[in-house]
């Protein structure tokens, strides 16, 4: 039952929570375009060879799980325990997906004894925790998207991956064939960033809020048209386009001009003799190795399976032992770890009744909005805060008490940084009554006027309190 006793669709809500969970699905498979050039050195290096990249597409599925998952986890730890068993499961069924522990190099360092052969159960253990790794990473990804909403330093982030990757990339011989792709994913990247830019600059100078619904329609069409024709033109001159129609149009001048100067007799192009293609050898094939039994690779699958729960097992009865019996800095420590497991993440805010207001957007605004924009970037140092990037209430409280003390320090109160907030709150008042007393003092000391009963009744009333 809703606020106006109303009872309400469970359709509805089931609906709203599908939607919800599609957009932080997409806004997932965006922060994975985001940070493609990374996911591209994760595939070209620290892949299993014998994992095919399809492989790769299970990561975006523990992002969705993550994000299904999210507003039903809310502790800390239950969210690093849900990433841990994502990861855990994606690495075993890499694993299988690959064709087992021994075609990835484990189980072969006993049998042959040999350099080479630990070299390669090393990197296979490194790829095996890279697996694991950038499973933990996607399912943390979807569980916490929704901290996300508004934080927009990602696209530039990304921006700057974009950036070292055109660099680098086209020197290393591996990542050469990437290159296209990471042009037309670096363009997507950047059209992006500019319009979510544009957007919340706009939100933010016409004073809307986030979401933008108080701008009048026409002026989001044009802006969004206006951006997004800027983006087009900047993009077809980057790519070289003024300079394919002008060699077009050279080329068809050359055309013309050869029809004009034509001789009589057509002139036949020489024939070209075909060339004798030698048919390519065929390679010489090793010896398919024999693969081991099922018994054996359950076996080894125990095996780590054992060893991984017996470090576990291990690790917490050290840390266990450490808590009781090891002294104040270890206690303190753990205790702070505990503490921050078990924070919980901040919950949604209900959608509060909005009042339908109006908001011009004239150049003055804009001209000053693009001014503080120009210098927030000149400026160094810890940026300034907003209100609306605060997360809760008492984020908001606090800052509300910083700036109570920001106007007092402009005001000329000297502020005493050791006193509590009551103490110094007393202090203040105490100081607002004094200088009502000196102003009465010089006027009654070093002039003729004689104040009143009220004026110096209140004047008590003050300095008593």
């Amino acid at each position: 039952m809703n606020d106006k006793g109303e009872y309400a669709d469970p359709h509805q809500n089931e609906s709203a929570y599908l939607v919800q969970a599609l957009r932080f699905g997409l806004t997932c498979l965006m922060e994975y375009v985001l940070l493609l050039p990374a996911w591209i050195l994760f595939a070209s290096f620290l892949r299993p060879p014998e994992l095919p990249v399809a492989g790769l597409g299970l990561l975006p599925l523990l992002s969705l799980a993550g994000v299904l998952l999210g507003t039903r986890l809310r502790k800390l730890w239950q969210r690093g325990a849900a990433a841990l068993a994502f990861g855990a499961v994606y690495t075993a069924a890499a694993f299988a997906w690959a064709g087992g522990a021994s075609a990835l190099g484990f189980g072969n360092a006993a049998s042959a004894g040999q350099t080479p052969a630990l070299a390669s159960t090393v990197v296979a253990l490194l790829q095996t925790v890279a697996l694991f790794a950038a499973g933990v990473f996607c399912s943390l990804q979807g569980l916490t998207v929704r901290n996300r909403q508004r934080h927009f330093r990602l696209y530039w982030v990304g921006l700057g991956l974009y950036f070292l990757a055109g660099i680098f990339f086209p020197r290393i011989e591996a990542l050469q064939a990437t290159v296209p792709l990471i042009t037309w994913a670096g363009v997507i990247n950047l059209a992006t960033a500019l319009f979510v830019t544009n957007h919340q600059f706009l939100c933010y100078s016409s004073q809307s809020g986030d979401s933008g619904e108080r701008l009048p329609a026409g002026l989001r069409r044009h802006n969004r048209l206006f951006v997004g024709v800027i983006v087009v033109a900047a993009l077809l001159l980057a790519a070289g386009v003024g300079r394919w129609i002008g060699s077009l149009l050279w080329r068809l001048l050359q055309a013309i001009v050869r029809w004009l100067t034509r001789p009589q007799e057509p002139v036949l192009p020489p024939t070209e003799e075909p060339e004798a293609v030698t048919p390519p050898q065929e390679p010489m094939l090793p010896a398919e190795p024999q693969e081991p039994g099922l018994l054996s690779e359950i076996l080894n699958y125990a095996f780590y399976v054992f060893g991984g729960l017996l470090l576990a097992a291990l690790l917490g009865f050290v840390l266990y032992w450490l808590y009781k019996n090891a002294g104040g800095y270890w206690r303190k420590a753990i205790s702070r770890l505990l503490n921050l497991l078990r924070r919980e993440s901040a919950a949604p805010e209900p959608a509060a009744y909005r009042d339908e207001e109006t908001s011009l957007l004239t150049w003055e605004s804009a001209l000053q909005g693009w001014r503080r924009i120009g210098a927030r970037l000149l400026r160094t140092g810890k940026p300034a805060e907003r209100w609306e990037d605060m997360r809760d209430n008492r984020e908001r409280v606090r800052f509300l008490y910083r700036l109570f003390l920001r106007k007092e320090r402009q005001r000329g109160v000297s502020l005493k940084p050791y006193l509590t907030p009551k103490e110094l709150v007393e202090e203040i008042k105490l100081e607002a009554a004094v200088d009502p007393l000196l102003q009465l003092y010089y006027e009654t000391r070093y002039g003729e006027e004689l104040p009143g009963d009220e004026e110096v009744a209140e004047l008590r009333r003050r300095l008593a309190r």
